[in-house]
């Protein structure tokens, strides 16, 4: 219930974005960089598939102190 209210919040602020898939085709947190250089936000979250395709994601999100990969459940 905690995570349906933080994420209607979020979208009631225009602080919600939808990225179409998590895939990465390498694990190279400079190319993730890349990615969310534009977002320009403090702190970033994904909440990703239960079960991702690839872990590239999550490996290249793990070496950046700014973005964090939660699993909803």
């Amino acid at each position: 219930m905690a995570m349906k209210i933080m994420l209607s919040a979020k979208l009631f602020e225009d602080k919600l974005i939808f990225v179409d898939s998590e895939e990465l085709e390498y694990p190279k947190t400079q190319l993730l960089e890349a990615i969310v250089a534009p977002f320009k936000q403090d702190k970033l979250c994904f909440l990703t598939s239960n079960e991702p395709s690839n872990n590239n994601f999550l490996l290249a999100a793990r070496n950046l102190v700014n973005v964090r990969v939660k699993n909803p459940q």
